[in-house]
C-alpha cells in the first residue's frame, strides 16, 4: 500500500508539471500571436502604399497584380483551456488628464450701425399733365429745369418764375401777374427762340381748336407755333394787335389733330412782341352748313348739275412712291406726311425709319377712329412684333407718338392669303374702312377672289370681316367697278383711296387721269360722288386738290387719308 500511494503520487506531480508546461506554452503562442497581430496592423498601411506605388510605376501592371485581392486580415481568436486556472487581468484606472479650463475669448468690440436715411420718393410733379380737353395755364409748365421744361434767356429783363413756382426760381420762364379776366399769371418778357412745355393727356384722338389767350401792344409783331412730341402741327401764327400788354383776346389755332394718350406739348416763341395766358384745347366742331333757301320761279328746271365738292380745312395725310422734300421737310416712301389745309403747312406724320419699315414703300395705308394706322406695304417686310408680312397683308401701328419721333407697336391685322388673294397681282396698294367695318381695298393687278368676285386694278372690293389677325375670315364683295366711270387706261389704276361719311370716293391714280372729263396727275386728288355701286357703279367727278399747287409736283401719291 506505501508502494502504490508513492506511485500516485509521482504520477499527480507529473500530470501537474505537464498542465503547467501546456499552459507556458499557450501563454507564449499568445504572446507571440499578439506581437504579430500588432507588427501587421503597424506595417500594414506602409506595405499597402509601397504596393500601390509600385502598381502605379509600373509602365505595364502584370495581369496578376492587376486582379490582385488582398487576403482578410487575420484576427487570431484564443483557444481557452476549460482546466486552466482563469488568470485574473487587473483593471488600471486611467489616470485623468486634466481639462486646462479656457480662458474667456476677448470681446469684439459690437459696430455701430450707421443709419443710412432711405432716400425719399420724388414727389409727383404737380404741374400735369393737363387734361385734353381743358386748359392749360402758361405758368404750368412741366417740371425738369431748363432745357428740359424750358428755355429763358437770362438777360431779357423779366423776373424769372420766382413770383408762382418755387422749383424754378429767377432762371425760369418770366411771369407776371395778370390784368386778365381770368387767370393769376401770364408769360410775359418774350424773346426769340425761347419756349416751355407741357405735359398733356389727350382723351380722344380727333381734331382740336387751340384757343391762346394773348396780348400785343400796336407795332408788334408776336409769333409763335405749336409742337406736339418734336413735330411742328400748326405752323407759324403770327398774334394780332390788341393795343397793350394787358389787352387781352383769342385767338385760335384751329383744327390740330391731337392723338389719344401722353404727348408732349411745346409753345416756342418764334418772335417777340406778345404775352400770354394760358391755351384752351377743345374739340373742333364745323360751323353749321347754311342752306339757300330759293325762291321758286316760273323758269323751267333744267338738268341739275352736280355741285363741286368743297375743300374741307381739314387735313390731308399722303404717301409718295418715292422720296423728296416738301416745304423743307425730307421724306422717303415709307413716310406719311401732314398737308395742313387751314395754314397751308406740311409736318412729318409718321416715320418709316423709326419704327423698322425704312427701304419699303409704304403704298397703302389709313387712319382709324383710335388714332392708330393700319399700313400695307409693297412687298414682303419683317415687322418687329409681327414677323414675316407679305404685300397682300394688312398690319396695324398703335403710336405712341408721331412725327419726326415716331415710336409705337405693330400687331397683325389682316391676312390677305387667309382669304384668297394669293398671286402676284392681289398684292394691296389701297385700303380705307368703312363706318360699318368694312375693309376697302384696291389691288395692283386683277383679281379674283372666289365668290365671282373678280376685277381688275381700277376697281374696288370690300371685305367683311369675322375674325382679323393671322387667322382672318370673311367674305368679300365688288366695291366699286372703274371700268364703269372712266377708268380705262394703265395710268388710271387705283393708286389710293379714302370714302367719307357721305360715301363720296376720293382716290389718286398711277399716272396722268382723265375720268369724267375731269383730269389731272399721279400727284392730284379727285372726288367719286356715287350714284350707284357695285358691279354697276356711277359717278360724279369732281376736282379735289392739286398737288402741284401744294408742293408735292412731280410725286405719285400712292395713298391718302383725309381728316375733314
Amino acid at each position: 500500500m506505501e508502494k502504490h500511494s508513492k506511485h500516485s503520487s509521482e504520477q499527480d506531480k507529473q500530470f501537474r508539471e505537464a498542465g503547467q508546461g501546456i499552459i507556458e506554452y499557450l501563454i507564449i503562442l499568445s504572446l507571440i500571436g499578439l506581437a504579430a497581430f500588432v507588427i501587421i496592423n503597424l506595417l500594414g498601411p506602409a506595405i499597402s502604399n509601397a504596393f500601390e506605388r509600385f502598381i502605379s510605376d509600373a509602365e505595364v501592371a502584370p495581369p496578376s497584380l492587376l486582379s490582385y485581392t488582398p487576403p482578410p486580415t487575420y484576427t487570431p481568436t484564443a483557444t481557452t483551456d476549460p482546466n486552466a486556472t482563469p488568470t485574473f487581468t487587473p483593471v488600471v484606472n486611467p489616470t485623468a488628464t486634466p481639462t486646462n479650463t479656457p480662458e474667456p475669448p476677448t470681446a469684439t468690440p459690437t459696430a455701430t450701425a450707421t443709419l443710412t436715411p432711405s432716400p425719399s420718393a420724388t414727389p409727383p410733379c404737380p404741374y400735369g399733365p393737363h387734361n385734353v380737353p381743358g386748359r392749360i395755364e402758361m405758368e404750368d409748365f412741366m417740371c425738369g429745369g431748363a432745357g428740359v421744361a424750358f428755355s429763358d434767356l437770362t438777360n431779357d429783363g423779366g423776373p424769372g418764375s420766382g413770383i408762382y413756382r418755387s422749383d424754378v426760381t429767377t432762371e425760369g420762364p418770366d411771369l407776371q401777374t395778370t390784368g386778365d379776366s381770368s387767370g393769376t399769371y401770364n408769360l410775359g418778357w418774350t424773346r426769340d427762340n425761347e419756349w416751355v412745355r407741357y405735359d398733356i393727356n389727350v382723351t380722344e384722338s380727333r381734331e382740336y381748336d387751340i384757343i391762346v389767350r394773348v396780348a400785343s401792344p400796336t407795332g408788334n409783331n408776336g409769333q409763335f407755333h405749336i409742337k406736339i412730341d418734336g413735330t411742328d402741327v400748326t405752323g407759324t401764327q403770327n398774334v394780332p394787335v390788341t393795343g397793350g400788354w394787358q389787352n387781352w383776346t383769342d385767338y385760335t389755332v384751329s383744327r390740330v389733330i391731337l392723338l389719344a394718350g401722353t404727348h408732349t406739348l411745346e409753345f416756342y416763341i418764334e418772335n417777340n412782341g406778345a404775352n400770354y395766358n394760358y391755351m384752351n384745347i377743345v374739340p373742333y366742331v364745323p360751323p353749321p352748313t347754311n342752306t339757300p333757301t330759293s325762291t321758286p320761279t316760273n323758269t323751267p328746271t333744267s338738268t341739275p348739275t352736280p355741285t363741286p365738292t368743297q375743300a374741307p380745312s381739314g387735313v390731308i395725310y399722303v404717301s409718295s412712291t418715292s422720296g423728296g422734300t416738301v416745304s423743307g421737310i425730307g421724306f422717303a416712301d415709307e413716310d406719311i406726311l401732314a398737308y395742313n389745309q387751314g395754314t397751308g403747312t406740311w409736318s412729318m406724320f409718321f416715320d418709316g425709319s423709326d419704327v423698322g419699315v425704312g427701304g419699303g414703300d409704304v403704298d397703302a395705308f389709313t387712319i382709324l377712329s383710335d388714332g392708330s394706322l393700319l399700313l400695307s406695304f409693297n412687298g414682303s417686310r419683317n415687322i418687329s412684333g409681327v414677323g414675316n408680312v407679305d404685300d397682300s397683308d394688312i398690319v396695324r401701328f398703335i403710336p405712341s407718338s408721331t412725327g419726326a419721333n415716331t415710336s409705337g407697336t405693330f400687331e397683325m391685322y389682316f391676312d390677305g392669303s387667309d382669304v384668297g388673294l394669293t398671286t402676284n397681282g392681289e398684292d394691296i396698294d389701297a385700303v380705307t374702312v368703312l363706318s360699318d367695318g368694312r375693309i376697302v381695298v384696291s389691288t395692283v393687278g386683277s383679281f379674283n377672289v372666289g365668290g365671282g368676285v373678280r376685277g381688275d386694278d381700277s376697281d374696288l372690293i370690300a371685305f367683311t370681316p369675322t375674325q382679323l389677325g393671322f387667322s382672318t375670315q370673311g367674305s368679300w364683295s365688288f366695291y366699286f367697278d372703274g371700268s364703269d366711270v372712266g377708268l380705262t387706261t394703265s395710268n388710271e389704276d387705283i393708286y389710293g383711296t379714302w370714302i367719307d361719311g357721305n360715301g363720296d370716293i376720293y382716290l389718286t391714280f398711277r399716272g396722268g387721269f382723265n375720268a369724267g372729263g375731269v383730269s389731272g396727275s399721279a400727284e392730284d386728288i379727285v372726288v367719286c360722288q356715287p350714284g350707284s355701286l357695285g358691279t354697276s357703279t356711277s359717278c360724279q367727278y369732281t376736282f379735289y386738290w392739286d398737288g402741284s399747287a401744294n408742293g408735292m409736283s412731280g410725286e405719285t401719291i400712292d395713298a391718302l387719308h383725309i381728316v375733314p
